[in-house]
């Protein structure tokens, strides 16, 4: 992998990180990395990798099935704003990664909470499957991160 592109990763992980209560969008985050020199082209790479990782085959191969059922909540119903912001499409794209077992539930909820605060009208499908690949890179940043300051760890 090209060190740029993993380098725009670890500036979108960082920036998410450090803006995940704020208000922001792809766009916010693209112009931040365009600010730092990377090209569209290097940005897109990025984004796509991240996506890959989180939400792609490479991603779910990884993954180890449990031996317990999967138990699905009741439907979820979007209430009347969010329904106004979240497309039915881009709703059906989470409720599909939802009920692949990319995400759990609070992980669902985060991504329509998310969704909620990005700039503009609405949600577009893409935006939605952006948003879902962020709070599981997010979340798997975060874990590192525990991991890595925990006393249990070589790291001192």
């Amino acid at each position: 992998m090209d060190p740029r592109i993993m380098d725009a990763v670890g500036f979108i992980g960082q920036f998410v990180s450090d803006h995940w209560e704020a208000m922001f969008g792809q766009d916010d985050i693209s112009y931040a990395l365009q600010d730092q020199g990377f090209s569209s082209e290097e940005i897109t790479r990025a984004f796509r990798w991240i996506e890959d990782h989180t939400l792609g085959e490479a991603a779910q191969t990884k993954r180890k099935p449990t031996d317990a059922p999967r138990i699905l909540p009741p439907s979820r119903v979007l209430g009347t704003i969010e329904a106004m912001k979240i497309s039915p499409r881009a709703f059906g794209v989470l409720v599909g990664i939802y009920e692949r077992g990319v995400l759990d539930v609070l992980q669902f909820e985060e991504v329509i909470e998310r969704a909620m605060k990005t700039p503009g009208d609405s949600v577009s499908s893409r935006q939605m499957k952006r948003l879902a690949a962020l709070t599981l890179f997010n979340r798997v940043q975060n874990e590192w991160r525990d991991f890595l300051h925990s006393k249990s760890t070589l790291i001192q």
